[in-house]
């Protein structure tokens, strides 16, 4: 399968304009090879310097496509944070909310009929928040999935366009570029999303078995960002 019909069916449509453009940056290495002076009849050197300027437009226009990505890849990565805390947050408080619920059930063995309708309503209240907080994980983790997968198509898209570049230019600033940008890039080193799905998972653990000790899971989360 080529790349292009990769990315196109495994991009996320509602962001389709912020993954790296390979088809337009593709149709610009093909029109300027297209456009090139023939070497039976011009001067190696008129054709060097042509793919000399055609490589300053082109890495030009890399630079943007880059910018676009990190700046997108940025910005939905604050966002995973700011819902990463609000959700810990939410899953905090319902967990000590049913830890206190059982210990009042130790305490107090026996209740009044208003009493034991109250508790039953509170209850079911908590029940119903509980749901609501693991759909929103399931949600939350579903989004980091998409992002990560985001990041994998954008490296593989600027990877393949610069080794296309190389190839039909019979140069190497492709890579060079590549190499000196991309793979510094932040949406390329970071690892804040791999870290949010790890702690995504215990947190999932922990509204799976209720039994499970919240304090404890804290620190397996600690345990597996470090890893």
């Amino acid at each position: 399968m080529k790349f292009s019909d990769h990315l196109l069916s495994h991009l996320t449509p509602e962001w389709h304009k912020q993954y790296v453009s390979y088809e337009t940056l593709k149709r610009m290495l093909y029109r300027a090879v297209e456009d090139a002076p023939s070497i039976e009849i011009t001067d190696v050197f008129v054709i060097e310097v042509y793919y000399g300027r055609f490589a300053d437009e082109f890495l030009q226009q890399l630079d943007k496509e880059l910018c676009k990505v990190n700046n997108f890849f940025l910005e939905k990565l604050a966002e995973a944070a700011r819902k990463f805390s609000n959700l810990e947050f939410d899953l905090s408080i319902v967990i000590k909310s049913r830890r206190k619920h059982q210990e009042n059930n130790v305490a107090a063995k026996s209740f009044s009929a208003f009493d034991a309708n109250k508790e039953e309503c509170r209850v079911a209240k908590s029940h119903k928040t509980l749901r609501e907080i693991k759909l929103a994980f399931s949600e939350f983790y579903l989004n980091l999935v998409l992002l990560q997968n985001y990041q994998t198509l954008n490296y593989q898209g600027f990877k393949k366009i610069c080794k296309k570049h190389d190839k039909l230019t019979k140069s190497s600033r492709g890579a060079q570029w590549f190499q000196l940008n991309v793979e510094v890039a932040a949406f390329y080193t970071s690892k804040e999303v791999n870290k949010f799905i790890k702690q995504v998972e215990v947190g999932t653990f922990v509204l799976v078995y209720d039994d499970v000790c919240y304090f404890c899971a804290r620190s397996l989360c600690s345990f597996f960002v470090k890893c």
